[in-house]
């Protein structure tokens, strides 16, 4: 599986980075228009954006064999 991430937050949020993790562990800093690309082999992985003090809810993906 793989997943793009990218980050357009313009100016107000742009000056600094947005820290992903995934499944817990800290994987990349995106810049302002910056895409990041995550691959994984599990069913469920979960996905989670820090920026300074603020953090977005986390992310649970179930993906679905076609």
């Amino acid at each position: 599986m793989s997943i793009k991430m990218k980050r357009n937050t313009g100016m107000m949020g742009g000056t600094m980075k947005v820290s992903l993790s995934v499944d817990g562990q800290n994987v990349h800093k995106l810049s302002n228009n910056e895409s990041y690309r995550i691959d994984s082999n599990k069913n469920t992985t979960k996905i989670k954006a820090t920026q300074w003090f603020l953090e977005v809810r986390k992310r649970k993906l179930k993906i679905h064999p076609a």
